[in-house]
């Protein structure tokens, strides 16, 4: 819920009233339960695996969905869109927009380190 706040600095304006506190507390806890529970059915059949793997592959995922929430908040600032299968495709085509190796090395570099903090 602490990366998702980053969303409230593009609001018109803060509600002053409770009622609208309390729906933004209560929007921004539904939405990031709901993707925990997203990603909690995707990773289900790990419970299959082996303990060490298991942990494993779950951090693993935790840490790519914390990475790829990071990046939206910064693609949502700079663009004021969501990441979405079009923004994808020209990222990854090169055609528009086409980042430097340092670049992806940083993101590898990122989600290897908050890999190791969730493992």
């Amino acid at each position: 819920m602490m990366i998702a706040s980053r969303y409230f600095t593009f609001l018109p304006e803060l509600p002053s009233d409770s009622l609208g506190i309390f729906f933004i507390f209560a929007s921004t806890f539904s939405q990031m339960s709901l993707l925990a529970g997203i990603a909690g059915l995707v990773t289900l059949p790990l419970i299959f695996l082996p303990t060490a793997l298991r942990r494993f592959l779950q951090s693993g995922t935790a840490a790519l969905g914390i990475s790829i929430l990071i990046i939206d908040t910064f693609v949502f600032a700079q663009y004021r869109f969501h990441i979405n299968a079009v923004v994808l495709d020209l990222i990854l085509s090169g055609q528009i927009v086409s980042f430097p190796w340092l670049t992806w090395l940083m993101v590898v570099i990122g989600v290897s380190a908050l890999w190791g903090v969730n493992g």
